[in-house]
């Protein structure tokens, strides 16, 4: 298994960082990395750089920037995860320098990133809000401050489960592939997979009709029978469901 870094400033992080780009890549190369990040301290200057050298390496570019959250003393790591998650990002950090300054410094406010949430990946660590209050003298108020985040993040979790390193979306829920992830990011095998369920599905009024097993020893309704066939649907695609009477 590979390293990726997901949190890694460079001399655009004037204060915080003498990397250059390209030692940076030459690094990564040299490590085998497959991707990398780029999170600059508020800001995005270096992206175009970082995107065009790492491509050319081989590498793939994870775009993304260490935000001040609320005021100077708080900080949150977002990436992006699509060219939508991109345009979000930008727009929050440029939302920073023209709407939150504060003592010339550009921070953004919390409800910002929660409006612009889609395609968007946040790190918490312990200059976040979560992190700060867990390490203060009151860490049961950390609770309400991560359930803000979650109620944002957790359509990912509840479309899917953690397996490893990745999360798996399982086939039954392909209608929200669309919501959660761009076309982008999709394999081949993917998008075709999910156009064949959606092409089945808009065809749902024709579904086969099944016989009734023999070792069934029940007089089906009609509308069991009905329920029988969307089984044997359901099945053709792992599906899987379950037929329910109420007598």
């Amino acid at each position: 298994m590979h390293f990726v870094h997901l949190g890694i400033h460079t001399e655009f992080s004037i204060t915080e960082s003498i990397v250059r780009i390209p030692d940076l890549i030459k690094a990564a190369v040299n490590d085998e990395m497959p991707a990398l990040a780029l999170t600059d301290l508020s800001n995005l200057h270096a992206a175009v750089k970082f995107y065009t050298k790492c491509l050319n390496k081989g590498i793939k570019p994870i775009l993304g920037s260490n935000i001040r959250l609320n005021d100077a003393e708080h900080k949150v790591t977002l990436l992006s995860m699509t060219n939508k998650g991109w345009r979000s990002l930008t727009e929050i950090v440029s939302r920073g320098f023209i709407e939150g300054q504060q003592l010339d410094i550009p921070c953004v406010q919390k409800e910002w990133v929660l409006e612009q949430s889609q395609d968007i990946i946040v790190l918490l660590g312990m200059h976040s809000d979560v992190g700060k209050m867990l390490n203060s003298s009151n860490p049961q108020k950390a609770d309400a401050l991560l359930e803000e985040w979650i109620e944002k993040f957790a359509k990912f979790f509840r479309t899917g489960e953690v397996h490893d390193q990745h999360i798996r979306t399982a086939k039954m829920n392909f209608s929200l592939i669309d919501e959660l992830f761009e076309d982008e990011v999709l394999s081949n095998e993917v998008r075709e997979e999910i156009g064949m369920y959606r092409r089945k599905m808009a065809e749902f009024e024709h579904i086969t009709e099944v016989a009734v097993p023999k070792k069934l020893k029940a007089t089906l309704r009609e509308y069991q029978k009905h329920g029988l066939n969307w089984l044997h649907f359901l099945d053709e695609f792992n599906f899987g469901g379950c037929l329910a009477s109420i007598s």
